[in-house]
């Protein structure tokens, strides 16, 4: 998949922070997201470090990730393991999710 502009722009200095003090990790779920943005539907793909990928549902391009609070993982998915809400705490503990 490639990215947008704005994920290339925008938001390397995060992509590096995850990588360097929190890890991408495995993919666990995925949802599709109507925010009613103008460029369209997201598929929101969860990981077991608790960060968010965000990537347009029609071109697949990567928008941007999150480093998520547990009640983002909460309201946008189903079924998730509490290991990650947990680490989703941490994360939040650590300030991690203002990068």
């Amino acid at each position: 998949m490639t990215n947008t502009i704005h994920y290339t722009r925008d938001r390397s200095q995060r992509k590096a922070f995850i990588e360097a003090n929190i890890g991408y990790g495995k993919p666990i779920q995925i949802e599709i997201v109507d925010k009613g943005h103008k460029n369209g539907k997201e598929f929101h793909v969860l990981t077991s470090t608790g960060i968010i990928e965000v990537y347009n549902y029609f071109t697949h391009k990567h928008i941007t990730d999150m480093v998520a609070r547990p009640g983002q993982i909460k309201r946008e998915f189903d079924d998730y393991p509490v290991s990650v809400l947990h680490r989703a705490r941490y994360n939040v503990s650590m300030g991690y999710n203002y990068v």
